[in-house]
């Protein structure tokens, strides 16, 4: 067996070793959905930042970055910025509110700003588990993606290992399973997106070398920070990957850890992990696809089943880790793209579990089990959602950015302005939540499929961003035609 291949299994039974642990402290089903509220703030911080960054920060940004050049680094600002700015302006009354209410999810917390209404709390659930079973799927293809190229293992063994080491350790330890491992995964993720580009730009001699060699690359759309389109196209590209940021105010699996959190001050501390994490982490992400495009030539890139205008491309990190560190330490990095994968995937797996037991079984069906019965259930939910998402991997052929991309708007969308409204406006009202939620939903799934009179829409303007901006009028107006009142 190979150094690499001993590093990753010793990584993989260090994960199912902490999900065994992680198992004995559910005692109830708060505590395996959100850790009973009691799992330290630090730990919480990390494990919001490995799970906010799927497969897509440590395969898809190198990748786009390499395809797409200078441009890319609006999507890296656009994400950045919306992590501040959720840590800054969401985290803490998000916090606060959700724990005077006694909300374990997102849309039971929507529900219960007009007294528990189950059209709200049903409809947030089933566009949380619509979303998030695709998301899942995305880090099931990732882990195809990785062992395939790392191991030469066939993608769909691959796709199954990932899924059954995932599903494994989330039903073991639940949430508390999931935030103990994250911290790992985000050390991991960390160390893959800054160590891979520094070693690179070491070898090239510095940075000067390094700037000198992207300023000679004989393509003006790799060099464009607009890629390449003139005036309003240019400044809707620009909108579009700044337009990455909206979605981190409406996604629940992040959102949740700010609910976790014991109290305002465990909040200050993920303000500082989440501004030491991720400006770096991005950076690092989007240098690899950058540096890969000045030392590689197409014919290295093509030997290692890299073609730029094909999916698989997405294979980029791993054979850097290969070609500039040592193979231990390559296998160390190439964890942390599974690391990635699995850390939002579990936490995406507790979500879609959260929606299916706690809110349509429990709060919309009104069905009172015990805990010991729900505990049951939950794990039973895990199982069935995770072999859907396995269904959707190997059913199609899409590319993990593009999966990610899709789930990322449709969340972002619909409950991003929700979130926000709800915070900061004293109007909202309930006929302004359940449109916040159709709109969002279908505006989505229409947009993206360029339902409008055959017009480009999406290439106009991505629904991460178009569709999230046309919520918050949507949402103001349909909370006005309401009758005066919390209820209404």
């Amino acid at each position: 067996m190979s150094a690499t291949a001993i590093a990753f299994s010793v990584y993989l039974l260090i994960i199912l070793v902490i999900g065994f642990i992680a198992s004995k402290l559910n005692k109830s089903n708060e505590d395996y959905l959100l850790g009973g509220r009691k799992i330290n703030g630090w730990f919480l911080a990390f494990s919001e930042r490995a799970s906010g960054e799927s497969a897509w920060l440590i395969l898809g940004l190198p990748a786009a970055g390499l395809t797409v050049g200078l441009g890319e680094s609006w999507t890296a600002l656009g994400c950045v910025s919306g992590i501040l700015f959720a840590w800054f302006f969401i985290a803490r009354p998000l916090r606060a509110r959700t724990a005077q209410m006694h909300s374990l999810t997102l849309p039971q917390y929507l529900g219960s700003l007009f007294g528990g209404c189950r059209i709200i709390t049903g409809l947030g659930a089933l566009i949380t588990i619509f979303f998030y079973t695709i998301y899942v799927a995305s880090g099931f293809n990732a882990a195809g993606t990785i062992l395939n190229f790392t191991f030469e293992m066939d993608p769909t063994t691959g796709v199954l290992i990932g899924a059954v080491v995932v599903t494994l350790y989330t039903i073991l330890g639940g949430f508390a399973a999931v935030v103990y491992t994250d911290v790992l995964q985000a050390l991991l993720m960390f160390a893959t997106c800054v160590i891979l580009p520094v070693v690179a730009i070491m070898d090239m001699g510095g940075i000067g070398a390094f700037t000198e060699a992207i300023s000679q690359v004989q393509d003006p759309v790799f060099l464009s920070w607009t890629n390449g389109k003139p005036g309003i196209e240019g400044l809707l590209f620009v909108l579009g990957g700044l337009g990455w940021g909206f979605g981190y105010l409406g996604q629940p699996h992040l959102l949740t850890r700010y609910m976790a959190m014991p109290s305002d001050a465990d909040v200050k501390k993920g303000w500082v992990v989440a501004a030491l994490w991720a400006i770096p982490a991005f950076a690092g992400a989007l240098l690899i696809g950058l540096i890969a495009k000045v030392v590689f030539t197409t014919g290295q890139l093509d030997a290692a089943g890299i073609n730029l205008a094909d999916p698989t491309k997405e294979k980029l990190m791993p054979f850097f880790a290969t070609t500039y560190v040592i193979p231990v330490i390559a296998g160390v990095l190439i964890s942390g793209a599974i690391a990635a994968m699995m850390s939002t995937a579990d936490t995406q797996l507790l979500v879609c579990v959260s929606a299916l037991c706690e809110d349509l079984y429990h709060r919309v069906l009104r069905k009172e089990p015990g805990e010991k019965q729900l505990l049951i259930l939950s794990r039973g939910f895990t199982i069935a959602v995770c072999l859907v998402a396995l269904g959707i991997t190997l059913s199609g052929n899409q590319t993990i950015m593009g999966m990610v991309s899709y789930a990322w708007g449709g969340l972002g969308s619909t409950f991003g302005p929700l979130v926000i409204l709800s915070l900061y406006w004293g109007g909202l009202k309930r006929k302004g939540v359940i449109a916040g939620l159709i709109f969002g939903f279908l505006g989505t799934i229409l947009w993206r499929n360029g339902f409008f009179a055959g017009l480009p829409v999406q290439e106009i303007a991505p629904e991460r961003f178009s569709i999230f901006l046309l919520n918050i009028p949507v949402i103001i107006l349909f909370s006005k035609l309401g009758k005066q009142g919390k209820s209404s």
